[in-house]
């Protein structure tokens, strides 16, 4: 063997090692992190090894990173892609180590937070405490990129302006809004921040609920109730999320309180696929936002 082949292999074997010592390094390095708990635990500055049990998968890409793992017990989305990242059950957790997570996501309800604990930084989430554009800018700070994701939020609420404009002028800025999920047997009512679009259309459109669905949806963000309340709930138009984006097959839309309801007789009734309105990134919320303005315009 020739010097010169000696040597260049030698070269080779510092880059590749310098290659190896600056992933580890990059994972080693870490910040403080205060969990939505109270617990300040250490986090990687640039984890490479993310596994998201949360919907939160998108935000994580919008900054630039893409979780190895994310949470199989939610639709996919035609607005979000995997990436190549492992589907798992949040509560998997013999599939989430396998996986060697450099640091874990989830909800703080998760029965499993201990054990995930026990394998990488758990940061568990509170949902209902923060709306979308705060859980981006949270999970800016988590990932060391917190003025990024507010110069994203900025964009987003810039073109959800202009797009509300659109809306309001063809419908009424006056005019209230009802999400509703109609089931076999009772009505689900959607608060501001309970996915199925409510993001979009409260948050960023401005629309308000019915004073007497305000009044009584409660924190959690969604209210079951019975076929007979509908009209007590129905605002002047009214959005059906449903599994394919049709009119579900429900005795209360074939009884006489149905139609005999004003948004329904005058043609304010609309229905759209519940999964494309699941996830509240940047990118999933601007697609939502031509969805429903292509939609609430149309003539």
């Amino acid at each position: 063997m020739t010097k010169k082949l000696l040597l260049f292999i030698a070269t080779l074997l510092l880059i590749l090692a310098g290659c190896n010592n600056s992933n580890e390094s990059s994972s080693k390095h870490t910040h403080k992190y205060k969990t939505d708990e109270g617990k300040t635990i250490d986090v990687p500055d640039k984890p490479k090894r993310v596994v998201v049990l949360t919907t939160n998968q998108g935000n994580f890409q919008k900054l630039g990173v893409n979780p190895v793992g994310v949470d199989a017990d939610f639709e996919k989305s035609k607005f979000v892609d995997d990436k190549g990242a492992k589907r798992v059950g949040s509560e998997d957790v013999e599939a989430v180590t396998k996986l060697k997570p450099d640091l874990i996501i989830t909800y703080n309800a998760n029965p499993k937070i201990k054990k995930y604990e026990k394998i990488a930084p758990t940061v568990p989430f509170n949902h209902s405490k923060r709306n979308f554009k705060d859980v981006h800018i949270e999970i800016g700070k988590l990932l060391n990129k917190e003025d990024k994701a507010k110069e994203q939020i900025k964009s987003l609420e810039s073109y959800m302006t202009k797009e509300s404009k659109k809306v309001k002028e063809k419908i009424g800025e006056n005019s209230t809004i009802s999400i509703m999920e109609v089931g076999p047997k009772e009505l689900t009512l959607i608060g501001d921040n309970f996915g199925r679009g409510s993001e979009v259309i409260y948050q960023g459109f401005g629309f308000k609920h019915p004073e007497t669905a305000k009044k009584d949806i409660p924190k959690e963000g969604w209210l079951p109730t019975s076929f007979e309340n509908f009209n007590k709930y129905a605002g002047d138009y009214l959005l059906i999320p449903t599994e394919d984006g049709k009119k579900p097959k429900s005795s209360l839309i074939d009884g006489s309180i149905w139609k005999n309801t004003t948004a329904v007789k005058e043609g304010h009734v609309y229905y759209y696929p519940k999964n494309l309105f699941m996830y509240s990134d940047p990118n999933s919320i601007e697609k939502q936002t031509k969805y429903f303005t292509k939609m609430l315009t149309k003539s």
